[in-house]
């Protein structure tokens, strides 16, 4: 039947899964004799707006009872009632053998499936063509960069099984894309100070990837923002906290000169997900707090005709007032916008329906 190791392996993606109803779950368990009374009584009592929270311990409390528990649990995961309740359960592969996916691409699916969703809608929303591309390697990223630049080349945009945003899901692109009147590129990896990583390992320089579509490169941008969002770690430490007086700042918009020529690193705009040499911080079910806060404030912001700056000050104050405890002690993040060479005001605008 299962491999003593099914759970382990698939763990993260099953607890985003069972979060969307973790009553029901709870139930069946409690009705297998999977656990205790008490071990129910127990899980029933936390929050009942911490979701997450109750599957994660729920997995835990059934890993800690050994291998034929967890085998009965991967029968009940299997039960059609269950399913009908989570039918993503079908798709989750419980042999040691033949997976369609190994366990690191299944935990990055699950860490980062929403994140993408929610850019994607977000950005379709203010009128953007939308286009992904994933698991690449460092010298791919390079090479990838450099077609999205130039767009002339459908076959080679193909290789990379670039996928294209469209009635809420994501297909296969069919049709070379054209650049518009801004370009956003949204980079979801894990990365150590000023660089990310490619799914080798290997690193890739972010300045690289922000100079593909400079002046020099890219004509058909020059003069026009370049938005980019790094969700990568820049280092391994945790942001420490302090204690601070509020302190109020007053934003005031200045007149920008007209210019005649324009620099090749003009209208750059680089918002990183933390300061460099610190983690960033991957929520399991809801993807990352820099993208969640992004998305929303994007939400927001933009029907009110805010601008990118305004928007990224609350994404910065948002995600700068969350705090996780590890193992290692409670952890915080500081979002920071790296690079910023726009020469006037950028607002987008949500498309009319």
């Amino acid at each position: 039947m299962a491999h003593n190791n099914a759970i382990v392996r698939n763990k993260t993606i099953i607890q985003e899964i069972l979060s969307a109803d973790p009553q029901f779950i709870l139930d069946k368990v409690i009705e297998k004799k999977l656990i205790t009374g008490r071990e129910y009584t127990k899980l029933n009592s936390i929050s009942k707006g911490d979701a997450e929270d109750v599957v994660i311990k729920l997995v835990d409390t059934l890993n800690n009872k050994g291998v034929q528990r967890l085998s009965e649990f991967i029968g009940v995961l299997q039960d059609e009632i269950v399913l009908e309740t989570y039918p993503r359960l079908k798709d989750v592969e419980w042999g040691d053998s033949g997976s369609t996916a190994s366990s690191s691409s299944l935990k990055r699916s699950a860490e980062r499936s929403l994140s993408k969703e929610s850019l994607a809608d977000v950005f379709s929303w203010l009128g953007f063509q939308v286009l992904m591309c994933k698991d690449q390697t460092a010298s791919d990223i390079a090479q990838v960069t450099k077609l999205l630049a130039a767009l002339k080349d459908l076959a080679g945009l193909q290789t990379f099984k670039l996928e294209e945003w469209s009635d809420g899901r994501f297909t296969p692109l069919r049709v070379l894309p054209q650049h518009g009147d801004a370009f956003v590129c949204c980079v979801l990896s894990h990365g150590e100070e000023k660089v990310v990583l490619g799914v080798d390992g290997k690193k890739r320089p972010i300045s690289e990837i922000t100079s593909a579509f400079n002046g020099e490169h890219c004509s058909a941008l020059l003069g026009k923002p370049k938005v980019f969002f790094i969700q990568a770690c820049q280092g391994h430490s945790l942001q420490p906290r302090y204690v601070a007086d509020d302190l109020t700042f007053e934003m005031q918009e200045q007149d920008t000169p007209q210019l005649v020529f324009i620099p090749a690193e003009a209208d750059f705009l680089v918002a990183m997900a933390t300061v460099e040499k610190y983690q960033a911080v991957r929520h399991t079910v809801n993807g990352s707090w820099f993208i969640q806060s992004l998305c929303e404030q994007l939400r927001e912001g933009c029907p009110r005709g805010e601008d990118i700056m305004q928007i990224l000050y609350r994404v910065n104050d948002d995600v700068s007032q969350k705090e996780i405890v590890g193992k290692l002690g409670v952890m915080t993040q500081m979002p920071e916008t790296q690079k910023v060479t726009l020469r006037r005001r950028l607002v987008f605008s949500p498309c009319s329906s």
